[in-house]
């Protein structure tokens, strides 16, 4: 298949003519090219995004030094997304996506948000407060 006839390689020319570096989106635009070859499409689209996070805390990172911030951010963030002011709510929104914030194993209790967006919607589906330590058992 030729690049012309290879939509993937169509998405991923229009991305690169884009105003930003080649690539800088990494992820993204492999899903984007990803997409494109399974629509069959340079313009690939999806009917009705979401966006879902989970949010848990890990008891590896309670006791070893393996993350860039302590779990008690893991609150703090998910209050952030909850009131739409995260980046992945901003995200969302400018997709017309709804957010689903799904709290499975925050270590600590989660505040009620101060206001909540009306495309953000939570779920309390907690398992427990925070996982066991990987590296002193199961």
């Amino acid at each position: 298949m030729s690049a012309n006839e290879d939509p993937g390689a169509r998405v991923r020319a229009a991305l690169n003519a884009l105003a930003k570096p080649p690539g800088s989106l990494a992820r993204l635009e492999e899903l984007a090219v990803f997409i494109g070859r399974a629509q069959r499409s340079e313009r690939p689209h999806a009917a009705a995004p979401h966006v879902l996070v989970f949010a848990a805390d890990h008891g590896v990172a309670a006791a070893h030094p393996v993350s860039a911030y302590p779990q008690a951010v893991t609150p703090l963030m998910v209050r952030t997304m909850r009131e739409g002011r995260a980046a992945v709510a901003v995200l969302a929104r400018q997709a017309g996506a709804p957010l689903w914030v799904t709290d499975v194993g925050v270590a600590a209790r989660l505040a009620p948000p101060r206001q909540v967006d009306a495309g953000v919607r939570f779920i309390d589906a907690r398992v427990r407060e925070g996982s066991a330590d990987l590296v002193a058992g199961p």
